[in-house]
């Protein structure tokens, strides 16, 4: 394996490329150990239990009555933080608001439907459901490069 390093004031953001003639385990664990560098670690309780969850694991943030909820494929578990503090600590590139009561995983995301009224509706790949608000509408719609207003 060779190892290539170009530092230069004028690049915006560290980028990463892997060049290599097929996929194996080499590369996947490579993949793997950069993927961590930016994972977020969130504790989560499910009655008397705590289960430490990866943010990259969880399809949606969402509020329901006082409490804030982590929702995975398979669970949801309760956390402490509020929606504004996940929002500052989850990868921008990868959480993004949808309505005051819930932040999604863009990643988890299965489709976006449009209902006759005009909202839509996140479907999650384990087929959970969340409404986009009108008001972040926009802000989705350019977080997917789907367009949305300036």
């Amino acid at each position: 394996m060779k190892f290539e390093l170009d530092i230069n004031p004028s690049y915006i953001e560290v980028k990463v490329v892997i060049q290599a003639p097929k996929m194996n385990t080499e590369v996947s664990s490579i993949i793997d150990k950069i993927e961590s560098l930016n994972s977020v670690i969130i504790s989560g309780k499910q009655e008397t239990q705590i289960y430490v969850l990866d943010a990259m694991e969880i399809d949606c943030f969402y509020t329901l009555g006082r409490k804030v909820y982590a929702s995975t494929s398979e669970q949801t578990f309760e956390v402490k933080q509020k929606l504004y503090e996940l929002e500052e600590i989850v990868p921008k590139d990868r959480f993004i608001r949808i309505s005051k009561s819930a932040i999604v995983n863009i990643l988890k995301i299965h489709k976006i439907n449009m209902s006759f009224n005009g909202s839509l509706v996140v479907q999650f790949k384990n087929k959970k459901e969340e409404i986009i608000s009108r008001r972040y509408v926009n802000a989705v719609k350019k977080f997917i490069n789907l367009g949305g207003e300036k």
